[in-house]
C-alpha cells in the first residue's frame, strides 16, 4: 500500500507544470490585437475563471500575465499580454499535459 501511495504522489508531482516550463516551448499561438493589454485581460480573465476559478492575473511592466491552473496538473495555460504599438501582442502557452486546444484557447481567440 505504501508503494502505491508513493507512486501516486510521484505521478502527481511529475504532472505539475510551472510557469517557466510553459514559456520554454513556442507559444500555442501568438497574435496581435487593437485592444490594450488591460482590455484584453479584462475580456479573457472571466472566461478562464469559468474553466477554473483559481485563474490569476498579474500586472507586469508591459501588460498582464494570466495563469490558468488545473487540479493535479498545475500551471496549464499562460497568457502573456504585452503592449505592442497602440494595441497588444498576445502569446498563449499551454502545458503538454493538455491535449488539444480546449476551452481556454477558444476563450483566448474570442477576445482578440
Amino acid at each position: 500500500m505504501k508503494l502505491f501511495v508513493g507512486a501516486v504522489a510521484v505521478a502527481l508531482l511529475a504532472g505539475c507544470s510551472s510557469v517557466s516550463s510553459l514559456e520554454e516551448e513556442s507559444p500555442e499561438f501568438s497574435a496581435s490585437t487593437t485592444k490594450t493589454p488591460a482590455k484584453y485581460a479584462k475580456c479573457l480573465m472571466p472566461k478562464w475563471q469559468e474553466i477554473n476559478a483559481a485563474t490569476t492575473s498579474t500586472e507586469t511592466e508591459t501588460g498582464y500575465r494570466l495563469l490558468l491552473n488545473l487540479d493535479f496538473i498545475g500551471a496549464s495555460a499562460l497568457a502573456n499580454i504585452d503592449r505592442f504599438g497602440s494595441g497588444s501582442q498576445v502569446r498563449i502557452y499551454k502545458s503538454s499535459a493538455i491535449v488539444g486546444g480546449g476551452k481556454w484557447a477558444e476563450a483566448a481567440r474570442s477576445c482578440l
